[in-house]
């Protein structure tokens, strides 16, 4: 039983099974559940965080209702913050080329760790380590207002469709 819209896509497999007595159906039954299964396994996003761009099982609409836009992960290692100067790394994410402006990115995200306090930080954040997270089409910029120089380690994460 499902609780959403009418038109919604269910994640969720069904809990109650309830076999045929003919041979025949039932074969067509388990193809059908196996079918549900592997296409519901599939849709479930991937938890996998990689250095390279991955498929993460996410879909993105379009306007045509039946047709979706994979999208995709990757994680930038954006190494040592500064002392409120821009933070400026390469993400390649288009083989070297510009990413082009019709591309979308649904996500982006990221932590700095600053090793000797210990301390973790979110990227972009406000507060007393204030700073921004931006993309470009060739570039990961990072931009604090204050020092945070301390942190040596961060890393961002890119989610996006390419059109």
């Amino acid at each position: 039983m499902s609780s959403g819209p009418i038109n919604s896509v269910d994640n969720y497999l069904p809990q109650n099974v309830i076999l045929p007595d003919d041979k025949e159906k039932r074969n067509l039954y388990f193809k059908n559940l196996l079918e549900d299964n592997i296409e519901m396994i599939n849709r479930k996003e991937t938890g996998s965080y990689e250095e390279i761009e991955q498929l993460n099982n996410q879909e993105y609409f379009t306007a045509d209702p039946q047709i979706k836009r994979n999208v995709y992960r990757i994680v930038i290692d954006t190494g040592a913050l500064l002392n409120v100067a821009p933070t400026v790394v390469l993400h390649n994410l288009n083989e070297g080329v510009a990413v082009p402006a019709t591309w979308l990115f649904t996500r982006i995200y990221g932590f700095a760790r600053d090793p000797v306090t210990p301390l973790w930080i979110p990227l972009s954040n406000g507060g007393m380590h204030d700073c921004s997270l931006q993309v470009t089409a060739t570039h990961v910029i990072i931009t604090p207002t204050v020092n945070l120089a301390a942190f040596t380690d961060s890393y961002v994460v890119l989610e996006y469709v390419k059109f």
